[in-house]
C-alpha cells in the first residue's frame, strides 16, 4: 500500500514537468524574448528556494494530509490559470507562486510519510529512495508526455 502512496509525488512532479515544458514552449510560440522565457524558470527556482526555507514553520505532521490536498488544489488552480494566460508577466507571476504549492506538497508528503513509514521496520533510506524515485519519474515523464500532448492538443489542453 505504501508504494501506491509514492505515486502522489510522482503525479505532482509530472505536472511540474509539463509546466516546465509547456510554459517556455508556449512563450516561444508567442515570440517572447529569450530573456523573458528564461525568467519563467528563474522565477520558479528563486520561489522554490525561498518557500522551501519557510516550510519548517508551515508544515505540521498533524496537518500533512490537509496541506497536501491544499497544495495540490493550488497547483491545479495555477495550471488552469496558465492555460488561459497570454501575458508573459502574468505567467511570470504564476511561475513564482507554483513553487509555494510544490514546496508545501513535498514537505507535507515527507511529514505524512514519516508517520506512515516511521514505525515500520524499514530504514529511512527506503522511504527516501522511494520518494526520490517517484519524484524523478514524474519529472522525467512530464516533458515527454507534454510534448506528445502538444502534438495532438492545443496549448490550453496541455495545462489542463
Amino acid at each position: 500500500m505504501n508504494k501506491i502512496i509514492y505515486m502522489f509525488p510522482m503525479i505532482i512532479d509530472l505536472i511540474l514537468g509539463v509546466v516546465f515544458f509547456a510554459g517556455p514552449m508556449r512563450a516561444v510560440q508567442n515570440h517572447e524574448s529569450l530573456k523573458m522565457i528564461s525568467l519563467l524558470l528563474t522565477a520558479y527556482g528563486v520561489g522554490y528556494v525561498i518557500f522551501s526555507l519557510s516550510m519548517s514553520k508551515i508544515v505540521k505532521v498533524a496537518l500533512a494530509k490537509r496541506q497536501m490536498v491544499a497544495a495540490a488544489t493550488l497547483i491545479s488552480a495555477l495550471c488552469f490559470i496558465l492555460a488561459f494566460v497570454e501575458n508573459i508577466k502574468i505567467a511570470l507571476l504564476v511561475f513564482s507562486i507554483i513553487p509555494f504549492g510544490m514546496s508545501l506538497f513535498f514537505n507535507s508528503f515527507q511529514a505524512f510519510m514519516k508517520e506512515v513509514d516511521g514505525s515500520a521496520a524499514k530504514p529511512v533510506t527506503y522511504s527516501s529512495g522511494m520518494y526520490f524515485f517517484a519524484v524523478s519519474m514524474g519529472f522525467a515523464l512530464g516533458p515527454f508526455i507534454s510534448g506528445w500532448m502538444r502534438e495532438v492538443l492545443p496549448w490550453k489542453a496541455v495545462f489542463l
